[in-house]
This record gives structure tokens, C-alpha cells and sequence, in this order.
């Protein structure tokens, strides 16, 4: 009765004896009465302090050499998670529900909850809860989890791993290990460029065919991914056609131009994140005006009704033999970061990017035009709980410099040299639990993670165009990735062959 008393519950154990074959021993009782506190732990030929004679050990069974083992646990498990101390029954608890069954199913009278799990006691029990800085209060643990998809922008920044503080069901320590993705990453199409040096007022029809192919290889220079493509479009329809071998494939936005800017990156995000209404609205002065100026806004919305916001303004400016070029924008995200997703306790409310791009074109003579720019951003992000994470300031650039020759009237070469958007500097900051202190209290500490990747891409794109009679234009290009994605070691490579016709 006073071990049965609710007042007492788990503040009991009763320990039968097993055998090597974990079979209840011939000189232990079974649990009976007891077995809702009762385990089992091996009590047979137990090697043993000895004080009866020269022999400072032997080998004895008795339920005294099973009991040993369950103290021994208890005392393990108070060694290595202090705060069971705060709820001793919490002990008992532990080595019942971990225990491994015996006998009948379930807790039985003869072995109780089962056999001593040492190993399962001192493992994570229940749902692991992330926990900040302030540990096991209401306000200092959160449940479902995170989740880090990491941008493009990230590169391999987060490939190191992303660990965590938790706490399981007796508020016990344990440090999780994040799973970090890549987000839906693009390899940059380039089947056609988004500048034509052809053009005609008045034409009745044009068709524009194509030809290209893509590889990819991995890390270990392994080839990943061989495509071809054909398209043909015409103001008549779109015929197109894509043979891949290998693994994956990836979407690839039209664009061989020379800026790959947070304009470009954006587009990137409204494919990965798999827009389902845009929203765009573009005003630019008359052509004739000294300075040039023009306004750009696109609004994305995804299949969660998540929002994606971009606005830029720039000008254009003649000064002497330079064209001058300066935009300023900025770029607004709901529950993401530069692309990428993350989730349960990391959520991000909101992130708010800034950005601004110089740039110029300079004719070197009358065949010659070098091209250049840069562009920087600065983002802030609002995470939904800012206790747990922070990122501070995070800055990105991109750049990129780009060669235009005309031999003659009928032929073109374009070379582009530039670096896509990446972190420069940044990190994320938890404010964590880690373990315990000396002392037996919680141990607390902000483990930095680095948001710059280890190797940036660099991206070479060439294109020669030749036009071989009025109406026709036929263009060879090529480019290669070096770190493509910014992940160190990756390269990706292709070209393309394409005819354009004005009727």
C-alpha cells in the first residue's frame, strides 16, 4: 500500500534478476504485485567486489547484483542530465519507459516493464523541443522542428552542418543536427540573349530555332547531367524539344545578358518558389530626354500566398564618352531569405533587402564597347523568433564586365566575365542551450554559422553572331560555371547554336 499510494508513484523501483539469456534467474521472485515499478537487469554470475578472502573479485548472482545496475543507470543518468535532480521520480520514469519488454507483452508479473536499456535511457524520449537561452520556460522552447532551405546566394555556406539545443520530454539536453537543403537552384540558360541586334519596324513574321546543349558535373567532376535542347518559335506558335541523360534537370531562364543582378535573382526566386500570380508595372521617360530614367515594380505571389516584392528606379546618363547607369531598388520577401526557406523555429517573417547598382558603357572605338557593373545589397531579416535566431546584417554583391565587338555590319561578339549574387558577410546566430554547467544548470551559449560561401561562382559567357544575308542572323555561344551555385568545386558547362529569320 505505501509504495502503490499516488503520492509515491515512481518513487519505488523493484528489480528481478535475468541470465545470460535474459531469462528470469530459479533464485529471483518475479515482479507481482510490483511490476508497475518493477524491471529486470542481470543478476547471474555477476563479477563482484569480494571481501571474504585474497580474491578482490568473483562472481556471484543474487537480485543484490541485478539492483546494482538500475543504481549504477540512475547514477549515470543524473551525471549526465543534472536536472532530473529537480524531479528524482523523473528517474524511475525514465528506466521503466526505456526498459526492454520481456516476457508477456506489455508490463507483465514476472519481468515487470522488462529489462534494463541503458543505451534507450540515455537517449532523447519524446518530441525534441528547440530551446533559446531562457531553456525549458513557456516562452524559451519551441516545438515542430526546423528546417534550413538554403539560397543560392548560401552557396555550400551551411554544408558544415547547422546544430541546435533541444529539450525532450524530461528536459533533457540534446543537440540537434538541422537538415539543410538546397533550394531549387538554375543553371543560366543560355539559348537565347536578352538583347537582339536584329530588329525590323515592319516585319510580318519572324521565326527564331535553336539548338543548345548542357552539362553539369559534381564536386568530383563526375558528370552529372547531359541535355539538348531544340526550340523553334514564330509568331505562330512554339515548337520545342529536350532530350536529357542523367540524373536531374534543371529549369533554365532565357538570358544571356551581361548584369546579373538582384533583377535576375528574383526571377530566379519566382521560379523556385513556383509563382502563380505576378503583378508588374514598368514607366520609362521618353527616348529623347537627356537622362533616361525608369521605374520597375513586380510583385510575385506563391501557391502560400507567400508575397515577393521588387521595386527599382534608376537612371541613365550621358557623361562625356560614358553612359552612366545608377539604380537603386529593394526587394521584400515573406517567409524567406534571398530564395531560401526556413522553417518551424527559425521561421523568417520577413526579409528586406536594399540594393544599389552602378554601371557604364564605355565605347573604346567605333567597334569596341566595354560594359561594366556592381551592385550591392544589405538585408535584414525579421524572424519569428528573434530570441532564438538572428542573423543581423547580411550583405551580398554581384558583378560583372562584358566585351561587345562588331568586326563588321554583319557580325558580333559578345564575352561576359561576372559573378552572380552571393553573401559576402553575414552570419546567423543562435542564442541556444548546449548543455549543462559545473554547477548542474543549463549551459547556454550563441553558436555563430557563417552565411558567405567558401568559393563563389564565376561565370564565363560567349557569343559570335553572323548575319550571312538581309533577314538572317545564325549565333554560336558558349559558357562555363566555375563553383556553379556557389558550391565549391561544381562546374557547369554547355552551349548552344541558334537561327534567327525576319520575314
Amino acid at each position: 500500500y505505501i509504495i502503490d499510494a499516488d503520492e509515491k508513484e515512481y518513487m519505488w523501483l523493484v528489480v528481478v534478476a535475468t541470465d545470460q539469456n535474459d531469462t528470469i534467474t530459479s533464485f529471483s521472485n518475479g515482479c507481482g504485485d510490483a511490476m508497475n515499478f518493477c524491471l529486470a537487469a542481470p543478476g547471474d554470475d555477476i563479477n563482484s567486489t569480494n571481501g571474504l578472502n585474497a580474491s578482490p573479485y568473483v562472481e556471484l548472482p543474487g537480485t543484490s547484483m541485478a539492483a546494482p545496475h538500475v543504481t549504477g543507470a540512475i547514477a549515470l543518468l543524473a551525471e549526465m542530465y543534472p536536472n532530473l535532480l529537480d524531479k528524482p521520480e523523473n528517474f524511475s520514469q525514465i528506466l521503466l519507459e526505456t526498459a526492454t519488454d520481456l516476457g508477456e507483452e506489455g508490463v507483465d508479473e514476472v519481468y515487470g516493464h522488462g529489462l534494463l536499456n541503458l543505451k534507450d535511457a540515455t537517449g532523447p524520449l519524446g518530441t525534441i523541443n528547440i530551446a533559446d537561452s531562457n531553456g525549458p520556460q513557456s516562452s524559451g522552447s519551441y516545438g515542430g522542428g526546423a528546417t534550413i532551405e538554403a539560397p543560392v546566394a548560401f552557396g555550400d555556406a551551411l554544408d558544415g552542418g547547422v546544430e541546435i539545443g533541444g529539450l525532450d520530454k524530461y528536459e533533457r539536453v540534446f543537440m540537434l543536427q538541422l537538415p539543410v537543403q538546397k533550394s531549387a537552384q538554375l543553371a543560366p540558360g543560355l539559348a537565347t540573349k536578352s538583347h537582339q541586334s536584329i530588329s525590323a519596324q515592319n516585319r510580318k513574321a519572324t521565326s527564331i530555332a535553336g539548338l543548345s546543349f548542357n552539362t553539369t558535373h559534381d564536386q568530383n567532376n563526375e558528370l552529372k547531367t547531359s541535355e539538348l535542347h531544340f526550340s523553334q518559335e514564330t509568331n505562330q506558335g512554339i515548337m520545342t524539344a529536350h532530350m536529357m541523360m542523367g540524373k536531374e534537370t534543371q529549369a533554365k531562364p532565357k538570358g544571356m545578358d551581361g548584369a546579373a543582378g538582384y533583377a535576375r535573382y528574383f526571377d530566379d526566386i519566382a521560379v523556385s518558389t513556383g509563382t502563380e500570380r505576378r503583378l508588374a508595372l514598368s514607366m520609362a521617360s521618353a527616348p529623347e530626354a537627356t537622362s533616361q530614367l525608369a521605374a520597375d515594380i513586380r510583385i510575385d505571389r506563391n501557391e502560400d500566398n507567400d508575397i515577393t516584392m521588387l521595386s527599382q528606379s534608376s537612371v541613365t546618363k550621358q557623361l562625356g564618352p560614358v553612359l552612366a547607369r545608377f539604380t537603386l531598388g529593394g526587394l521584400t520577401e515573406q517567409g524567406r531569405f534571398l530564395g531560401g526557406d526556413m522553417t518551424g523555429a527559425l521561421s523568417v517573417h520577413s526579409t528586406h533587402t536594399i540594393f544599389a547598382k552602378s554601371g557604364f558603357t564605355l565605347p573604346i572605338n567605333r567597334k569596341v564597347i566595354l560594359d561594366g557593373y556592381y551592385e550591392l545589397g544589405h538585408s535584414n531579416l525579421d524572424f519569428v523568433h528573434d530570441n532564438l535566431v538572428d542573423a543581423g546584417s547580411v550583405w551580398s554583391d554581384t558583378y560583372g564586365l562584358s566585351l561587345m565587338a562588331r568586326p563588321d555590319d554583319q557580325s558580333e561578339i559578345f564575352v561576359t566575365l561576372r559573378r552572380p549574387v552571393a553573401i559576402v558577410d553575414g552570419q546567423m546566430a543562435l542564442n541556444t542551450i548546449t548543455g549543462y554547467t559545473a554547477d548542474g544548470d543549463y549551459h547556454t551559449e550563441t553558436l555563430i554559422y557563417k552565411l558567405a560561401p567558401k568559393k563563389r561562382e564565376t561565370e564565363l559567357l560567349a557569343e559570335y553572331r553572323q548575319q550571312f544575308f538581309p533577314g538572317n542572323m545564325l549565333a554560336f555561344g558558349v559558357h562555363h560555371q566555375q563553383n556553379a551555385l556557389n558550391l565549391s568545386g561544381v562546374k557547369n558547362s554547355g552551349g548552344y547554336i541558334r537561327s534567327e529569320w525576319i520575314f
